[in-house]
Order: C-alpha cells, then sequence, then structure tokens
C-alpha cells in the first residue's frame, strides 16, 4: 500500500491481519513438511507482530511525533 512518499504506510489492524495470516501459511507449511520455509515465514509473522507493537506505543506515546516538533515539520 503505497502512501505516496515512496513508501507503504500499514496501520496497526494491517499489520496484525498480515500476522495472523502468515501464522496460518507456516502452520500449514510445517503441516506439510517444508520446514525450512515454514520457519522463514514464522519468522516473517513475527516481525510483522513487533512492527504492530512498536506503531502502536509509538501513536498512544505521540513518539512518532516528537521529530516533526524538534525539526519543524
Amino acid at each position: 500500500m503505497d502512501d505516496g512518499r515512496g513508501g507503504f504506510g500499514l496501520n496497526h489492524a494491517e499489520l496484525q491481519r498480515m500476522t495472523e495470516e502468515r501464522t496460518r501459511d507456516a502452520e500449514v507449511l510445517l503441516a506439510g513438511g517444508r520446514w525450512a520455509f515454514a520457519y522463514y515465514v514464522a519468522g516473517y509473522a513475527v516481525e510483522c507482530a513487533l512492527k504492530a507493537c512498536l506503531l502502536k506505543r509509538m501513536v498512544l506515546t505521540g513518539w512518532v511525533f516528537e521529530r516533526e516538533r524538534e525539526t519543524g515539520r
């Protein structure tokens, strides 16, 4: 999801959804004996979950806006 600034703007809900999807993908891969890729996808699920937690914390504490206050942007 392009945010119009050359990056991708994901919100907390989208990251949570991605976490759940990747977790299900990893479970299916494990059940099918595709161990290496299942661990890779599980790691991606963990990455999405951590980003969701960090993003929620940043928004709740206002930390995400500190740089803009300091630089005047």
